[in-house]
């Protein structure tokens, strides 16, 4: 509140107006850097609200890889569907994803492997793309092949019994019926197929979505 300064002379009454002392001229430097600093600090959780949205409309979660193809010069091919965006058909030279927000071995994936990722903001690109390994013991299954059928049609009936794993599936799991295609073999991890007998050591890959399993020998003779 300013402070006047009155007096008189006569039947005259004059005031004047004083100037701020020192803690009035403080507190108002105080009040509008304050009023600054809200300013910033909005303005900095707008641009953050903004940023996030953008990250995760450009995010994906938990898509499974179709199509595994491992070459013999080191190199990992597979294809990505996320929901809402477009086909991702990828191949890592080396087996590796060096992104710029991420960098991480794909050497190792497997069919039906849960992957996470970012596309870059022109759509097409990628920023990140991680291996969600967790998943993986959720819904693999190691096991070996019974009473396998050529039908009529050169479909393959066959069933799966599954081994019990102490760490990932200890209850192991109940045997698995599948029938292949026309015509199509179980094949090797790398995509070569394989020749299944009797025994023969499979790897499954359940669909937590209620898709078709997929199904591979991983183990190199």
């Amino acid at each position: 509140m300013p402070t006047y300064f009155r007096f008189g002379i006569g039947p005259f009454r004059f005031s004047q107006r004083l100037g701020r002392t020192q803690a009035q001229k403080h507190a108002a430097a105080k009040a509008k850097e304050q009023a600054r600093a809200q300013k910033q600090y909005a303005w900095q959780e707008a641009q953050y609200a903004q940023q996030h949205a953008d990250w995760e409309n450009r995010s994906f979660k938990a898509v499974p890889a179709h199509n595994v193809i491992h070459g013999q010069d080191g190199s990992v091919s597979f294809i990505l569907e996320p929901p809402g965006k477009p086909t991702l058909r990828i191949k890592l030279e080396n087996g590796h994803f060096a992104g710029t927000l991420s960098n991480e071995d794909f050497t190792g994936l497997r069919e039906g492997d849960r992957i996470h990722g970012t596309l870059g903001k022109d759509g097409q690109s990628l920023d990140s793309l991680f291996i969600n390994h967790s998943d993986r013991f959720r819904y693999t299954f190691v096991g070996w092949a019974e009473d396998i059928v050529k039908q009529s049609d050169r479909s393959t009936t066959f069933r799966v019994v599954f081994r019990k794993d102490t760490l990932a599936h200890p209850g192991g799991r109940e045997p698995l019926t599948v029938t292949l295609p026309p015509g199509e073999p179980v094949r090797w991890k790398d995509g070569r197929p394989y020749r299944m007998r009797e025994g023969s050591e499979l790897t499954v890959v359940i669909d937590p979505n209620g898709g078709p399993p997929a199904v591979y020998h991983e183990k190199y003779e």
